[in-house]
């Protein structure tokens, strides 16, 4: 006996080691239930249609909105819908988060499931935390135009020089969806200059202003181009 207590302490001590910040196994042990759904919401296109996130991981906690620290996690089914169970008559923040195409998409509410058993949460563009061009192309008639290439330039010489508009000397290009515009991530703080361009069956539209902006900080900002 005297020579096994000795190695209670280690086993102890690894046991510590190997479950210290798990807070997905906490003790939660209320009964109240909270279930909800989870959408992800384009409130950057002329369609806001709300898209069912299935198999999505939903993170509780008591205060924030940190994914490397909460109480425990469930996932969304093929409806979209979640259920935490095991929980305490007091107040929690609900959160989860999507990444597409670069972009993060967010949304965290507070609810106490003692007075609420459902919740929402559609997720949106994170300004705080990134930054966001908003690309827009409009035709004469102010309509958003799809399909546009839209060239990104760091220098107004060169912009100028690109007077048919063929991609020359641009740094980016990006193609417009289906709404008219497309979101940019990834441009560092500075002046940058903006062209467009819509090749049509029988004609090609084009910018024929030069639109620029100058980028600083996180946030977003809308960009809009004309085509004739």
């Amino acid at each position: 006996m005297k020579k096994i207590l000795p190695i209670l302490p280690v086993i102890a001590f690894a046991y510590l080691l190997t479950n210290c910040g798990k807070k997905e196994f906490d003790d939660i042990s209320g009964n109240k239930k909270l279930s909800g759904r989870v959408y992800l919401i384009d409130t950057l296109g002329t369609a806001q249609e709300p898209q069912m996130l299935k198999s999505k991981k939903v993170y509780i906690r008591y205060s924030g909105s940190s994914t490397s620290d909460y109480l425990y996690s469930v996932v969304s089914g093929a409806d979209g819908y979640f259920t935490f169970t095991n929980l305490s008559a007091q107040s929690y923040t609900v959160f989860t988060e999507e990444i597409r195409s670069g972009i993060k998409y967010v949304d965290a509410q507070q609810v106490d499931p003692g007075q609420k058993d459902s919740i929402v949460l559609r997720l949106k563009p994170d300004t705080l935390q990134q930054r966001l061009l908003n690309l827009i192309v409009t035709d004469k008639n102010k309509e958003r135009v799809s399909g546009a290439i839209v060239y990104v330039y760091s220098s107004q010489l060169v912009a100028d020089h690109d007077s048919a508009i063929t991609g020359t000397g641009s740094i980016l290009a990006d193609t417009t969806s289906i709404y008219g515009n497309k979101l940019r991530i990834g441009l560092g703080d500075g002046k940058y200059y903006f062209k467009a361009k819509r090749a049509l069956t029988d004609t090609i539209l084009r910018s024929r202003a030069l639109v620029n902006t100058t980028i600083s900080g996180n946030g977003l900002k809308d960009i809009s181009i004309a085509v004739e």
